[in-house]
């Protein structure tokens, strides 16, 4: 996966079910195993709690400039 579209992931590409945490990347999501999985959900938990408004989507790899990804 280019970096130009890991930069655009946001807290809501991430999904955890009861089977475990899947990473929506179009299709069909991609199962993320448990220890790699703990990361990219404290992450995402991250994201959310920080983000300027909770209503919109917040970046999994926030930039500096509010409100934007970060840079490739």
């Amino acid at each position: 996966m280019p970096a130009g579209t890991v930069r655009l992931l946001t807290t809501s590409d991430i999904h955890r079910d009861t089977d475990g945490v899947y990473l929506d990347l179009g299709r069909q999501p991609l199962f993320i195993p448990p220890r790699p999985a703990a990361l990219v959900t404290e992450l995402a938990d991250h994201a959310r709690q920080t983000a300027i408004n909770p209503s919109v989507r917040a970046w999994l790899f926030p930039g500096t400039v509010p409100g934007q990804p970060g840079r490739e």
